[in-house]
């Protein structure tokens, strides 16, 4: 027995799939600054920190899913070819992302309220306060690079920026 409607699940599902875009845009990043903006300080920083977070975070939705007894079906994630100017429009992509991340769960949950199902609405208010603090380091990682005009000095002080 199945212990989410259907219309609840595929919310979830969408969820899932945007966690698994989050994790394919920040490796996108990390090669960019790798190779573009060569700050591989950063991009090694950021990659086990935030890309490799993504996944993990779909998962801990998946096993959500599979708890209720409703099997996982993982859509299609997009291909990224992405350019970024400069290092501060790389990251205000991340903060944007981040935001409509926050968005998706907020919707996921006034679903969840009009579906009367308590227990997912009470899952995902927990993960969207994991997800706030992602977002928190997006927003310092913006604030960072617009006053570090120089990406040399930006990756020199890297450490400094990670929250997470």
């Amino acid at each position: 027995m199945q212990l989410i409607n259907q219309k609840m699940a595929d919310s979830l599902y969408l969820l899932v799939s945007k966690l698994f875009d989050g994790n394919r845009m920040l490796d996108r990043m990390i090669t960019v600054l790798n190779i573009k903006f060569v700050m591989s300080k950063t991009a090694s920083i950021i990659h086990p920190k935030l890309a490799h977070a993504y996944p993990l975070l779909a998962d801990a939705v998946g096993e959500w899913i599979e708890s209720r007894n409703c099997m996982v079906v993982y859509l299609e994630t997009p291909r990224d070819a992405s350019e970024y100017i400069n290092p501060q429009d790389l990251f205000k992509t991340y903060l944007d992302y981040s935001i409509e991340l926050e968005q998706l769960i907020e919707e996921i949950i006034l679903i969840a309220e009009e579906e009367k199902d308590r227990s997912t609405k009470i899952f995902l208010e927990g993960f969207l306060s994991k997800i706030n603090k992602y977002t928190e380091q997006a927003l310092l990682l913006v604030d960072k690079s617009n006053l570090y005009p120089d990406p040399m000095d930006f990756d020199r002080d890297i450490e400094s920026f990670i929250i997470i």
